[in-house]
């Protein structure tokens, strides 16, 4: 009987320290799978907002250039400055610089014709420091817009 009592407070004990060590490993886990997931998740809005931005500003910068008014090299000029604030502007309201360096506009103001604007983005990963590599993502955006013929 007392060996029975022995192992029945044996067997008690153990389960007591026991207990508590399923909740520790489950936030740790938690922790361990959270950090991760919520980093991905930062990086894939922040690339899908840049996104979205790139492809508000190419559309607005084909609209500014094609309803330019005239024709010639002034006019191009005229048309490709205003293509450029629209771009600023769009990416701007999405909480974006633009680098006109990265802003390719080909066609001309000829009725009838394609103009083709191009933009270029990188997004910096979050929580990435410059010292360790400072990953970015590319995003790019193209949109056609065809020069009115009746203009």
């Amino acid at each position: 009987m007392r060996r029975a009592r022995c192992a029945a407070r044996r067997l008690h004990r153990d389960a007591a320290c026991e207990e508590g060590s399923a909740l520790v490993e489950f936030c740790w886990l938690g922790v361990l799978l959270l950090i991760p997931l919520t980093w991905v998740l930062l990086a894939v809005f922040r690339a899908q907002g840049t996104a979205y931005a790139v492809t508000a500003a190419t559309r607005e910068a084909g609209r500014a250039y094609v309803s330019t008014s005239g024709s010639g090299t002034a006019a191009q000029a005229r048309a490709e400055a205003r293509a450029v604030a629209a771009a600023s502007v769009a990416l701007r309201d999405f909480g974006a610089e633009l680098d006109r360096r990265e802003l390719d506009i080909t066609g001309s103001l000829r009725p009838g014709s394609a103009v083709t604007v191009e933009l270029t983005a990188s997004v910096p990963l979050p929580f990435v420091p410059q010292w360790l590599g400072g990953s970015s993502v590319r995003v790019h955006g193209r949109h056609v817009e065809l020069v009115d013929q009746y203009r």
